[in-house]
């Protein structure tokens, strides 16, 4: 999706997955279900 990578396992497999408390879009890896924003 858009070129993104998990930070945790380089995955490209990457879903949105709501937003984090400050506004930002929240992504979800579905290899290693670690959860991240992008800064």
């Amino acid at each position: 999706m858009n070129g993104l990578e998990c930070p945790q396992c380089g995955a490209a497999r990457i879903v949105k997955n709501g937003h984090a408390h400050t506004g930002k879009q929240r992504y979800l890896c579905r290899i290693c279900t670690h959860q991240f924003t992008l800064h």
